[in-house]
């Protein structure tokens, strides 16, 4: 048993760990010890998960060693007590494999080992010869001059080499000579070029259309630690391939978080202007393909509270996409039930995708990191309204055919409705009377811009003498998404023989004060109490009063 193993036994027999024990047993039961010995540079060595593996290896010069690793790294060591690393640079080959580049001097000895415990899989362990030269082996996606790309999905494109190598500089070049740089990343045996940006610029400036070629060139490309070593000796790759015509872009948006919506309130009425989103493009949208926007709220690592997505709806038109975020309520308790206000997210992701044109590009969206959908971060608002009415001539107060009636309601301008319905009863038979909404008089209160006015004459309708009649808001809907019907309502008397003094009776009855906003100032106030109020409108025994 090696030396860890020992360490491990130990400490789990002193922690009376009697089945883990039998567990690590089982597991290395069928282990190896592979002592490789002096390795040979350009021989690969094979071990199995489990084994113990240890090889040593000696420099004949001072230059840098490239050791391969496929499956479990094997670490290497300065000493053969396996104490301190050997200083390297690590990298991935262009199969995926992990390479670690380590300089040493003529003469050291450098120890290979993994315990038992430590070869979690089995692998491969080569001493690459340095290269006498770089090959491409291959790229993503594969270029060439059959194939058409797109600059609104092939942002960039990735060659991978045979070994680890450096660049100097990329472009994109064109068909009337003319280039523009485009931006490196080396990482290991793979260059990366980004070029989206350039090809659009491209586009707009018409210097290049559907079919045309372009190349990409990379230059002074060389192995990473053999400098003298150059791809295919010139150390210049180019590729070309051809394009296709410029993709669909976004030219404008309404209500996008910078322009309009910089919240996305709980509650838009039906086809309120204020709760569609719209994206404008250079171009027709190809309706058949399935456009995608997908809302998403909630925090995805809370596990407790699943996440909320939501298919939005949306409407196309030439050019523009409709999202529609109106009639639907959205509060964080309505998406999350369960959720508290101090742990819901405070921001919900808008994601559209699948925006293409007739070509079958996907629109072009500006970022390599999102290059299939728009996506738009808005902040919450949860809406709340108070709803409250006053009724001309008092609630409960007698009207008869042609009785004029003034409703005032709060906060009206956040609501919508279709007209007034009026109940009663004839014979014992619950009857209904709508006036359209052209029907009435609907004004905004001079003193409260906030406030709606409704006025009308009583129609003359056959209901039972004495009887109550109810007037409320035909199919209203409110600001917040709630339901405020019982908050508008209002009751009448019918009385055929009503007369004018016993319509615009009023009363001093002491009564809670509020505002417009439905928050209460005064208590129990009379009319002498209420001229101590500061001047603005008010909500008294459920009507309105204006202080000045």
């Amino acid at each position: 048993m090696n030396l860890p193993l020992k360490k491990a036994s130990r400490r789990l027999q002193k922690a009376g760990g009697a089945l883990l024990l039998a567990s690590v047993s089982v597991m290395t039961a069928n282990a190896e010890v592979k002592d490789f010995g002096e390795i040979v540079m350009g021989q690969t060595y094979h071990f199995e998960q489990n084994d113990e593996v240890m090889a040593t290896y000696t420099a004949p010069e001072t230059s840098i060693y490239i050791f391969s690793f496929t499956g479990t790294d094997i670490p290497c060591f300065n000493e053969p007590e396996h104490v301190n690393p050997t200083p390297h640079e690590f990298f991935y080959g262009s199969n995926l494999e992990s390479c670690r580049a380590m300089p040493l001097e003529a003469g050291q000895t450098v120890y290979l080992y993994s315990s038992s415990l430590g070869t979690m899989s089995a692998g491969t362990m080569t001493l690459l010869e340095p290269p006498s030269t770089i090959t491409l082996d291959s790229m993503s996606p594969e270029l060439s001059t059959d194939m058409k790309l797109s600059a609104s999905t092939d942002y960039r494109a990735t060659f991978f080499f045979s070994t680890s190598v450096t660049a100097t500089s990329g472009s994109i070049r064109f068909e009337d000579g003319s280039y523009t740089p485009c931006a490196l990343s080396v990482v290991g045996s793979s260059v990366q070029i980004g070029f989206s940006d350039q090809i659009m610029t491209a586009y707009r400036e018409g210097k290049i259309k559907d079919g045309d070629t372009v190349t990409i060139r990379i230059v002074g490309i060389k192995s990473s630690y053999f400098p003298s070593v150059r791809y295919e000796d010139t150390g210049r790759l180019d590729v070309p391939f051809k394009v296709y015509g410029k993709p669909l872009e976004l030219v404008g948006t309404v209500n996008a978080p910078d322009t309009g919506m910089s919240s996305l309130l709980s509650y838009y009425v039906k086809g309120d202007p204020a709760g569609i989103l719209t994206l404008e493009f250079d171009g027709e949208i190809d309706t058949s393909y399935p456009i995608e926007p997908i809302f998403a709220y909630g925090d995805p690592e809370d596990m407790e509270h699943p996440r909320y997505f939501e298919n939005v709806p949306y409407a196309v038109d030439g050019n523009k996409i409709h999202i529609d975020f109106t009639d639907k309520l959205r509060r964080p308790s309505d998406m999350i039930p369960g959720i508290t206000p101090e742990t819901a997210e405070k921001t919900g992701v808008l994601q559209i995708g699948g925006i293409r044109s007739s070509d079958g590009q996907r629109a072009y969206t500006g970022s390599m990191a999102t290059f299939a959908s728009f996506i738009y971060v808005y902040p919450l608002q949860t809406l709340a309204y108070t709803f409250a009415a006053d009724y001309v001539p008092a609630k409960g107060s007698s009207v008869k055919g042609g009785s004029p009636v003034e409703i005032w309601i709060m906060n009206g301008a956040h609501l919508v409705h279709e007209g007034l319905e009026i109940s009663y009863v004839k014979d014992g038979q619950s009857m209904k009377k709508v006036l359209s909404a052209e029907e009435l008089k609907i004004t905004t209160d001079p003193d409260d811009s906030d406030a709606m006015l409704i006025n009308f004459d009583m129609p003359q309708i056959d209901a039972d003498d004495m009887s109550e009649i109810q007037l409320q808001l035909n199919n209203a809907a409110y600001g917040d998404g709630l339901d405020h019907d019982n908050d508008i309502m209002g009751r009448y008397v019918w009385d055929p023989g009503a007369s004018a003094d016993e319509i615009s009776a009023d009363s001093d009855t002491p009564g809670d004060v509020f505002t417009a906003t439905g928050i209460c100032v005064m208590r129990q106030a009379d009319r002498k109490a209420l001229r101590n109020l500061p001047a603005g409108i008010y909500l008294h025994n459920g009507r309105k009063i204006i202080v000045k």
